[in-house]
């Protein structure tokens, strides 16, 4: 293992040419026989170094910033020179040649620890593990564990932290009479057994067992599964409650909502439903573009439209509805009055409109005669009361003789 190969490693793994950026290095499966060259990668936080060929843990002294280190499925023998690896949570040892557990207590911060499938024997190979205070989860699953002090070791006192244990696949298993029972008693804290969660009516059954033997230990059992039974049916009965309540609460809402809508349509819609006396305008200019018209008997269907340009030329209005859009004569038939608040323009008696729908809809520089861009344009006459439901009168051929 050269700097030059692991640069190349970290440019194939999207990596970063410079070593100190580079904060994951994928070294596995490469077949190296040694650890080097990653003295510069002082910036590296997981290093992946599994199914190679290593025999000794060295030349990571550098890398203090390291938090996991996977080293399974090695030929490593000893756990050394990680002393200085302060940073570091995970630790992978896996399915290597380890026969004893040891230089692991100044890592402070370490709460993983996987040594399975290693070659440990004896409790005096697993003696270091109660110097590991900061340890949460442990695997010593498929060693040749025979004989252990299960509480000596792994008790609350040593390890206070300790909730996940794997023990499974050591002659200890078979060895210890009731071995799942004995270590939920041994170890209060620990809330997962062998890939097994440990749950409260397993720790009750184990007392119970240890007070009573076999019988308490299925009166405790059945004593639990019948309140775990009474408390699904109680919340089930809430939910149930909150059901029928909700649905209730949502056909009041709906029926509101329904009596709402029908008493709007039954109210009769006015021209001017305010009795506030309005300045009257004499003389529109473009300062109207934007504002809101609103018209309630323009056949456009919408109630109130937009002012969007003026033809200065014709003397045209362009006022846009939510489907369509109207021109209005402004010098001989409409009469607006602005509002003081707002700017909205009410019509006050019939007007002159030309009407068009897009897309095909003109501009008012384009209206000259009765007919433009292929659109017919309607006239409204005065003293001619016209609704979004009464029928437009007949257009005449041009506008020439509004004039």
């Amino acid at each position: 293992m050269t700097p030059e190969i692991v640069r190349l490693l970290c440019l194939e793994n999207n990596g970063y040419e410079t070593p100190r950026l580079n904060e994951k290095l994928y070294l596995h499966f490469k077949g190296f026989s040694r650890i080097g060259g990653l003295d510069e990668y002082v910036g590296a936080k997981c290093l992946w170094l599994e199914s190679n060929g290593i025999r000794k843990i060295e030349n990571i002294e550098k890398l203090v910033h390291l938090s996991a280190l996977y080293l399974q499925n090695n030929l490593i023998s000893v756990i050394e020179n990680v002393d200085t690896l302060k940073n570091l949570v995970t630790l992978n040892l896996s399915g290597n040649n380890i026969r004893t557990i040891g230089n692991l207590s100044a890592l402070k911060k370490l709460r993983t620890l996987d040594v399975s499938k290693n070659k440990l024997q004896t409790s005096k190979d697993v003696d270091h593990l109660r110097a590991c205070k900061s340890l949460v989860t442990i695997d010593l699953s498929l060693n040749n564990i025979g004989e252990i002090p299960v509480e000596d070791i792994f008790g609350p006192d040593h390890l206070p932290l300790l909730s996940s244990l794997k023990l499974e696949g050591n002659p200890i298993v078979n060895k210890m009479k009731s071995y799942r029972k004995t270590l939920i008693l041994a170890l209060p804290r620990l809330s997962s057994l062998d890939s097994r969660p440990i749950f409260s009516a397993d720790r009750g059954a184990a007392e119970s067992w240890k007070e009573g033997g076999h019988k308490a230990e299925l009166a405790s059992r059945k004593s639990s599964h019948a309140k775990e039974k009474a408390l699904r049916k109680e919340q089930m009965k809430q939910f149930r409650e909150w059901k029928i309540r909700r649905t209730r609460e949502l056909r009041a809402e709906r029926t509101a909502k329904r009596s709402l809508l029908e008493q709007e349509a039954k109210t009769p819609v006015t021209e001017n439903c305010s009795n506030v006396p309005r300045p009257v305008v004499t003389e529109f200019d473009d300062s109207l573009i934007g504002r809101l018209l609103n018209n309630v008997h323009c056949p456009g269907g919408g109630l109130r439209g937009r002012v969007s340009s003026y033809d200065r030329s014709k003397n045209l209005y362009r006022v846009d509805y939510e489907d369509t859009s109207w021109d209005f004569l402004t010098t001989t038939f409409l009469r607006p009055l602005l509002l003081p608040a707002g700017g909205d323009v009410e019509v006050k008696r019939p007007f002159e409109v030309s009407c068009t729908s897009p897309p095909s809809l003109p501009r008012p520089d384009d209206i000259s005669t009765g007919v433009s861009g292929g659109v017919a344009t309607k006239i409204f006459e005065p003293g001619l009361a016209v609704s979004a439901t009464t029928p437009a009168p007949t257009p005449p051929t041009n506008l020439d003789t509004l004039d």
